[in-house]
């Protein structure tokens, strides 16, 4: 076999490897059906790595995360940290310029792992304040900004535009407490 013809078929297997590569987050978030949220915004899933887009994909995680509070789904907490988690080491290697928040972001997440459910609204609240300081800061998704004068500690977060009020602190027992704060 000529030097030429073992450098093509070498050519050929390594364009078929690359081809045949998983991108396992990806699949993960096509799987949940976590993109169809912010699909208007965000397009298709896409490779993770241009920083606008991940942000997006944190919000939209973010936003996960705040339904399950909101709807009492403590089941779902954990699978969305581990998602949201793997998102922020993707961020952490292409956003440098929001270090000090993703890093704020990333401290808060431990708190989830508690087992009373009124410590872990409470731990939402330290993330949520981390996610919204990140969210006004970037300004890249339409979210607004609500409050609920009920709950203990931070008490604010964020919801796509034009979604229905769902309080993630007080779930399913008083869902509509709350009120707007800032359209985004």
């Amino acid at each position: 076999m000529s030097a030429l013809y073992r450098q093509c078929l070498l050519l050929v297997f390594a364009g078929i490897a690359l081809a045949s590569c998983r991108n396992p987050l990806k699949e993960h978030l096509n799987n949940k059906g976590i993109q169809n949220r912010f699909s208007p915004m965000l397009g298709s899933v896409g490779d993770f790595d241009n920083p606008r887009e991940s942000r997006h994909k944190l919000f939209s995680l973010y936003d996960e995360l705040r339904l399950a509070f909101a709807n009492d789904d403590f089941s779902a907490i954990k699978p969305v940290t581990v998602s949201i988690t793997a998102q922020l080491e993707l961020l952490r290697k292409t956003d440098r310029s929001n270090a000090g928040e993703l890093a704020a972001i990333n401290q808060s997440l431990p708190g989830f792992e508690v087992v009373d459910t009124e410590a872990k609204r409470q731990a939402f609240g330290f993330f949520s304040e981390a996610v919204v300081a990140l969210h006004k800061k970037t300004k890249g998704v339409e979210m607004d900004l609500y409050h609920c004068p009920m709950a203990k500690g931070y008490g604010y977060w964020l919801q796509p535009k034009g979604t229905t009020l769902s309080n993630p602190y007080m779930g399913l027992r008083m869902q509509k407490c709350g009120s707007l704060v800032e359209q985004n």
